[in-house]
């Protein structure tokens, strides 16, 4: 099974995201949590942060 990583500049900060073959990504907790967060801040939406991430909308949730 092969394996492969995403890099990217999140304020300043390097992160890792892994996907393997599958499709699928391993998020670490501590961006999961941030990006949960970032839904509760005034006059964003679900579908923004999901889109700024990378991800499907209903894929976000607490």
């Amino acid at each position: 099974m092969g394996v492969q990583t995403e890099h990217g500049m999140e304020s300043g900060r390097v992160m890792e995201i892994v996907t393997v073959t599958t499709g699928r990504r391993r998020w670490p907790e501590e961006i999961k949590a941030r990006i949960v967060a970032e839904t509760f801040a005034e006059g964003v939406t679900v579908r923004e942060v999901a889109t700024r991430h990378g991800i499907r909308p209903n894929h976000l949730s607490e």
